[in-house]
C-alpha cells in the first residue's frame, strides 16, 4: 500500500480510534502487512513509535522534523504533533544587547533593559527575570499580591488530629507530643523514643486492617531480642508456613467432600464466591492451632471475592468460639 491507500484504510476502520493505543495494537497484531507498509513509508524514522509514523503519513511529512538550531524535535502525540522548539531553544536565555533607544524593562520595574530573552524577545534589566525588582517585590515580599506570605504550605499533624483520624492507634500505643516531634514507648524495653508521623500512620494503617503484630521498637537489637519481631521474608518461617498452609488445604478439601451438606452455600463455590476460613490460616499458624481445627467444616464459609480480598488475615470468629462449635458438633457427627 502507498500513503494514500494507507490513509483510506485507517479512516475506514479506525477513524474513531485514530492515535489511540487500541488502533496501534490492532494493526500490530491483526494487520501485520499494513504495519509493514507503514514502516516502509517512513523508513527515515529510526524509532518504533507507531503514532509518529502515522502522523507523518497523514500530514505528508517525508523527513525527520528538526528545530531551527538543527536538533531533532520531540514528538508529543498523533493529535499534538511535534514541539515547536527543541529543549535547548525552548529555554529562555538572556543575552546582553545594545539598547540604543533606552527601552525599559518589559517586567515593569521602570529600569532600562540590558538583556534580551530568546526566543520570546522580551527585554529585562537583569540576566534572570526573577531578579527584576518588580518580580522580587511581587513574589518575594509581604503584601496583598503575595497571598502565601507567612503561611505554611501544609498543616502539621498533632496529637489531637491523630486521635480523630486514627483512634485505634491509641488503643495499642503510648504516644506523647513535643513541639517538633512525637515519641512512643518501645514494645520490648518500654523506653520512650522519637518517631516520625509517617511511621505512626503506617502503624495505624496495619492496625486498621487487623494486623496487630507490627510492633514499634526503639532499635533493631531490641526488636530481635523481644521474640516478637520477624522478618517478612525470613526463610525458615516462610517455609514452615507454606508447609502448614498446604496441609490445611488438603485437610480442608477432605472436610468439604465428606461434610459438603453442612457448609452453607457450598454449591456457589467459584472464583466469584471462594471458600474462606473464618479463623484465618495465618492466625492459626502463628498460634500453633492444630490443622484439624482450622480445616474443620465449622470454620468454612462461602463469601464474595471482594470480601475475601479485603479480609486478608483477619478472623470473623475467635478461636474459642470455633472450638465450642466443633465440640458441639462432635456429639452429633461420627468421623
Amino acid at each position: 500500500m502507498n500513503r494514500i491507500e494507507i490513509k483510506e484504510f485507517i479512516k475506514e476502520n479506525f477513524i474513531d480510534k485514530l492515535g489511540s493505543n487500541s488502533c496501534s495494537q490492532t494493526i500490530r497484531f491483526r494487520f501485520k502487512d499494513i504495519l509493514q507498509d507503514i514502516i516502509n513509508e517512513t523508513l527515515y524514522l529510526d524509532n518504533n513509535n507507531f503514532n509518529e509514523r502515522l502522523y507523518h503519513i497523514f500530514n505528508n511529512l517525508y523527513e525527520i522534523q528538526k528545530c531551527e538550531c538543527g536538533n531533532i524535535l520531540e514528538f508529543l502525540s498523533f493529535h499534538q504533533g511535534y514541539r515547536n522548539y527543541c529543549k535547548k531553544c525552548n529555554k529562555p536565555f538572556a543575552k546582553l544587547f545594545e539598547n540604543k533607544d533606552n527601552n525599559l524593562c518589559d517586567f515593569g520595574c521602570g529600569r532600562i533593559a540590558q538583556y534580551i530573552y530568546k526566543p520570546s524577545g522580551k527585554i529585562c534589566c537583569e540576566e534572570t527575570f526573577i531578579k527584576c525588582p518588580n518580580i522580587t517585590k511581587k513574589f518575594g515580599n509581604e503584601g496583598e499580591k503575595n497571598g502565601m506570605f507567612g503561611k505554611k504550605s501544609f498543616s502539621r499533624d498533632t496529637l489531637e488530629s491523630l486521635k480523630v483520624k486514627h483512634p485505634i492507634l491509641f488503643e495499642h500505643e503510648n504516644i506523647r507530643e513535643f513541639e517538633d516531634h512525637f515519641e512512643v514507648t518501645c514494645k520490648n524495653c518500654g523506653k520512650w523514643f522519637k518517631i516520625s508521623v509517617n511511621s505512626l500512620k503506617t502503624r495505624a494503617m496495619v492496625l486498621e486492617v487487623g494486623n496487630k503484630r507490627n510492633y514499634l521498637f526503639c532499635n533493631k537489637e531490641c526488636a530481635e531480642s523481644s521474640g516478637l519481631y520477624r522478618l517478612v521474608n525470613e526463610p525458615k518461617v516462610s517455609k514452615k508456613f507454606k508447609e502448614y498452609h498446604w496441609k490445611v488445604y488438603i485437610r480442608t478439601e477432605y472436610y468439604v467432600r465428606k461434610f459438603r451438606d453442612k457448609i452453607p452455600n457450598i454449591e456457589l463455590r467459584s472464583i466469584e464466591f471462594p471458600l474462606d476460613h473464618k479463623y484465618s490460616v495465618r492466625e492459626a499458624f502463628d498460634n500453633n492451632v492444630p490443622i484439624d481445627i482450622v480445616a474443620h467444616y465449622k470454620n468454612l464459609e462461602i463469601i464474595t471475592r471482594s470480601l475475601n480480598s479485603t479480609k486478608r488475615n483477619k478472623c470473623s470468629i475467635t478461636l474459642e468460639e470455633l472450638k465450642r462449635e466443633i465440640k458441639k458438633e462432635e456429639s452429633n457427627v461420627q468421623y
